[in-house]
């Protein structure tokens, strides 16, 4: 975020207090982030006679942190108004978010259990709730195949299974943050063993000679030239 942006967000964020911060009383739920934290703002209408009449006014809204969101959409009861799961994804810190939490986005196999039980005992529907499982275990393998826009690739059979027991959200999973802390150092280490092998000068040069060089490439190449030419001659 850029720093006229931040002050922008901050500078909203202290006439409309409310909007950062969860309205129903008990919760306590403030906003860290400008957005990413699975709240829903609501707006209201109205006119005379209505429940509320803004009348000359601007319309109120308020915010739901992410909890609370899903307990409004359990509660209208309506997935054509605001869809109790499958409208928003989860970056993994979200207020109620946890191991079996329900989302398009959630492949735990805990999540794939409630998705089928909260369809069956929510809308007493077996069938219902037999096409929101296949349709998350859908989601899963598309989601894991190698090439998630072309369902004729394979399935990558070990992210499968990695999200089937494991979180996998940016945020959230202490075995995801050490699979990424691995691979990392993995990268590092094999960087290091490279470079004390082949010199970057003599890096460049065989790829200078196989014609390897992409245009940004060369284009740094020359401005390095530029800037020691103009270094030699001060």
């Amino acid at each position: 975020m850029s720093k006229n942006t931040d002050t922008e967000y901050q500078k909203h964020q202290a006439e409309h207090p409310w909007l950062y911060k969860c309205a129903v009383k008990s919760c306590g739920w403030e906003k860290s982030e400008p957005n990413n934290e699975g709240a829903l703002d609501v707006q209201l209408f109205g006119g005379y006679g209505d429940f509320i009449d803004p009348y000359d006014e601007d319309s109120p809204y308020f915010t739901l942190c992410h909890k609370h969101a899903h307990k409004f959409a359990n509660w209208l009861n309506n997935p054509e108004i605001l869809h109790p799961t499958n409208g928003h994804s989860h970056n993994g810190a979200e207020n109620g978010f946890w191991y079996g939490h329900i989302g398009w986005d959630q492949k735990t196999w805990l999540s794939h259990l409630l998705t089928f039980t909260w369809w069956l005992f929510r809308h007493r529907s077996l069938s219902k709730a037999w096409y929101a499982f296949k349709s998350s275990i859908k989601g899963h393998i598309t989601w894991t195949r190698k090439d998630i826009n072309d369902s004729s690739t394979p399935i990558v059979w070990k992210d499968f299974f990695f999200k089937l027991f494991f979180l996998s959200n940016v945020y959230a999973g202490t075995v995801n943050r050490w699979k990424r802390t691995f691979k990392t150092k993995q990268f590092n280490k094999a960087k290091a063993i490279y470079r004390s092998q082949t010199s970057l000068y003599n890096e460049v040069w065989q790829k200078a000679i196989q014609g390897e060089l992409s245009d940004s490439e060369k284009n740094l190449l020359i401005d390095i030239g530029a800037a020691l030419k103009q270094q030699e001659e001060e």
